[in-house]
């Protein structure tokens, strides 16, 4: 898996009444509460991403923005999934090694080029000058 990431299995989980690896709730964020006019109401996450600790990853919350229970749901299993995504993404690149990629058709050109932005952007760096 790639350098600079939480490592091992991501998980996704309903939030609310879950405990983090500290045994800290999850469910209730430091969002906007009862005396701010904007909601009304305090920010409560509906899903998370944990790691295989229970450690919190990212939180997918509907309450402070206007977004569907099933929208935060699939956010939350396209986060857990990521790091799974990205090394499916490296395995497909290695069909490309060796190749002289002048010779591919227009549209495996266009794949190569944007698995190779995708794969340079999750890792941070700028994709590579040979991307044809």
């Amino acid at each position: 898996m790639s350098e600079g990431r939480t490592p091992g299995k991501w998980h996704w989980h309903d939030g609310l009444g879950r405990k983090d690896g500290k045994g800290e709730p999850i469910g209730i964020g430091r969002g906007l509460t009862d005396d701010e006019p904007q909601t009304g109401s305090v920010s409560r996450f509906a899903y998370v991403v944990t790691d295989d600790q229970g450690f919190v990853i990212a939180r997918c919350s509907n309450a402070l923005v206007t977004m569907s229970d099933s929208r935060s749901e699939a956010n939350a299993r396209l986060i857990a999934r990521s790091a799974d995504l990205l090394e499916a993404c490296k395995e497909q690149m290695a069909d490309y090694w060796g190749i002289d990629l002048q010779r591919l058709s227009k549209e495996e050109r266009e794949k190569f080029n944007r698995l190779e932005a995708a794969i340079a952007e999750a890792e941070g760096r700028t994709p590579c000058p040979t991307t044809v």
